[in-house]
């Protein structure tokens, strides 16, 4: 999710001799601190010992939610190709008041990853995977009892945690004392 990336948008430029990367440069370093000043975390990869498509696979394994790609074309015609993580859609958008569509843009992200995320929890190939939690009622919502035992969802373990990430080390404390024999003496 956009909130939690490390990185939130990977800027590729597409070039083919040293002065298209100089002017793409320019222009990717301009978005690159519009973006920073809204608060986004951008990386401009300008590295030569790479090809776009594969610094493109590169940061999707590494779950950057938004790639914009930068070509001697885009620099005509003033705008930039933006790639999403989470549906694989490509648009191409205008360069003016970029910053505000890719806030926008990883809004909308967040959102639907959030959405899915419900949409899993709800949906019954996701209803037979269930963690422990201890007894607390404060932070894990819509825990119920299974055999005798307090278990929520995961993804709903995700989204208590996410808003309560103090919490985290108490709980999983709590639930190795109620819960799990640990042994120190075998």
């Amino acid at each position: 999710p956009p909130k939690l990336a490390p990185i939130q948008v990977v800027i590729v430029p597409i070039y083919r001799n040293e002065e298209q990367l100089a002017s793409i440069s320019e222009k990717a370093n301009m978005i690159k601190a519009a973006l920073e000043a809204k608060g986004i975390s951008v990386k401009y990869d300008n590295r030569d010992t790479h090809k776009p498509g594969w610094k493109f696979a590169e940061y999707e394994l590494k779950g950057v939610p938004v790639r914009l790609a930068i070509g001697p074309r885009d620099l005509e015609n003033e705008s930039v190709e933006v790639a999403r993580r989470d549906t694989l859609e490509k648009e191409v958008l205008k360069m003016a008041d970029i910053e505000n569509k890719i806030t926008h843009l990883l809004e909308q992200i967040q959102s639907n990853l959030y959405q899915k995320a419900l949409s899993f929890r709800e949906d019954d190939r996701g209803a037979n995977v269930w963690l422990l939690v201890p007894a607390d009622r404060g932070v894990f919502h819509g825990a119920s009892l299974r055999e005798g035992v307090r278990c929520v969802h995961p993804v709903q373990v995700y989204l208590d945690l996410l808003a309560h990430p103090e919490r985290a080390t108490e709980a999983a404390e709590r639930v190795r004392a109620e819960h799990l024999n640990w042994r120190t003496d075998d």
